[in-house]
């Protein structure tokens, strides 16, 4: 996460490190549940959840991560998360779901327009710019982009023998990705 001045580092132990300035300096170090989160979306330095890789729901800060609240599980294995507020998200999932959230995280409904384009592939993230953009990357280089919020997605790759890592958009025309085949 990185917003203004404040970065925010998850790292592989669970450990939430964070700079208020710019990484010069780093004034606190907090543990993230229980050391397996996979992933952190932030929305503000105090609002925040946090992901471990196939769980049913993730967990949510409101405190800058001092401490979690479990959230109502899904039925879905979920693998990354995303949210443009403190209110808009969205979630992909092993079983080739995306879900969408208006409440924070505590009811999570299929988003039916994107999964009948997605035919259901293993989706292995989901990115959600402030613009109302986002990207989601899966099995075999299936990328699928919206331009406004997730009401229209186009699927742009699918079956190309690709494989996504990691990746960063700051709009759904502008990003890199990394891939391997």
């Amino acid at each position: 996460y990185l917003r203004d001045s404040i970065v925010m580092i998850l790292g592989q132990d669970g450990s939430l490190d964070v700079s208020v300035d710019s990484g010069k300096t780093w004034l606190f170090d907090r543990t993230a549940y229980d050391g397996s989160a996979k992933e952190l979306a932030v929305v503000s330095p105090d609002t925040m959840w946090e992901l471990e890789d196939g769980a049913p729901s993730p967990e949510f800060s409101s405190d800058g991560g001092f401490t979690w609240e479990p959230l109502p599980e899904t039925e879905y294995g979920l693998t990354s998360i995303a949210f443009t507020d403190g209110a808009h998200g969205a979630a992909v999932s092993y079983d080739g779901v995306v879900l969408r959230t208006s409440d924070g995280g505590q009811t999570w409904d299929p988003d039916t327009l994107v999964n009948s384009i997605l035919d259901y592939s293993e989706l292995d993230r989901i990115r959600m710019c402030t613009d109302g953009s986002g990207v989601i990357l899966g099995t075999f280089g299936l990328m699928a982009v919206t331009p406004d919020a997730g009401a229209t997605w186009h699927l742009l790759g699918h079956n190309n023998g690709y494989h996504f890592g990691g990746f960063s958009f700051t709009s759904s025309s502008n990003g890199w990705t990394a891939s391997g085949l």
